[in-house]
């Protein structure tokens, strides 16, 4: 007896998963755990004090004379903002149309794109370079 199997018939669905995995790490320690502060200016400036190293040597004797040194002066240090980009562009189309794992293509690339300049960042923190050397 002859059995119409599945290898034979045409027209079958695929089986396709409503979700989408992401299979490249997405984190960013040194960025993720950085504070993000809000500036007004290009050049960032702030002020770092350095205290003196720790010493297990300063006992003094009741009534001692004390020799007074100048404190250490604070430091000025700043950072220069650097622009990052990452561009991505959808049709109409492509935003309209049915897609598995996500509603609006729009969106999906949007949050790629900033993972992705996330970990640009994250990386550029372990460069020896001060300054971009564009304007």
């Amino acid at each position: 007896m002859a059995v119409f199997k599945t290898d034979t018939a045409i027209g079958q669905r695929e089986s396709l998963s409503d979700v989408i995995a992401r299979i490249d790490p997405s984190e960013v320690p040194l960025y993720a755990n950085m504070k993000k502060e809000t500036t007004k200016a290009i050049n960032h400036e702030f002020l770092v004090q350095e205290l003196a190293a720790a010493v297990d040597t300063n006992a003094q004797n009741e009534g001692a004379d004390y020799s007074y040194a100048d404190p250490e002066a604070l430091v000025r240090l700043g950072n220069i903002h650097q622009i990052a980009t990452k561009a991505g562009s959808v049709s109409g189309t492509l935003d309209a149309i049915d897609k598995a794992g996500r509603d609006r293509e729009t969106a999906f690339v949007k949050v790629s794109k900033g993972l992705e300049l996330r970990k640009d960042i994250n990386k550029s923190f372990y460069k020896n370079e001060a300054k971009s050397s564009s304007d």
